[in-house]
């Protein structure tokens, strides 16, 4: 199989290229970061495993809240918390706090979080 070719990192600001997500020094900072994350080991748990795949099961469109998508929005790829459950971890699997997103629709949502802007707004909350 061919290797894909790489891209920027998904760090803010860092100019790296890369064939992961990260570049190897931010994806050290992260893991270093999650393994002290009580919200990420919720999101390894079977129960949510079990209740993300139920949840792209009855919702398996992106619910294309940027309206970039148009009559036929793209397959989900993630199931996306409205309310962070690093906030409200005891909405890990409400149906009400959970969004089927398509992977371009999911990242932008991460980013616009992760330079601090809020997104419920987008999902009507």
């Amino acid at each position: 199989m061919p290797l894909s070719p790489p891209s920027p990192c998904t760090h803010p600001g860092c100019p790296a290229l890369c064939r992961t997500p990260r570049c190897p020094e931010h994806t050290k900072q992260q893991n270093a970061a999650r393994q002290d994350d009580d919200a990420y080991r919720l999101r390894g748990s079977g129960r949510w495993k079990r209740f993300r795949d139920w949840h792209k099961g009855k919702y398996p469109l992106c619910c294309d809240p940027f309206k970039i998508h148009g009559e036929l929005p793209p397959a989900t790829a993630h199931t996306h918390h409205v309310i962070p459950v690093s906030e409200r971890p005891e909405l890990l699997c409400y149906e009400s706090n959970a969004r089927s997103l398509c992977v371009e629709c999911h990242a932008r949502i991460e980013g616009m979080e992760r330079n601090g802007k809020r997104t419920r707004e987008l999902f009507g909350e």
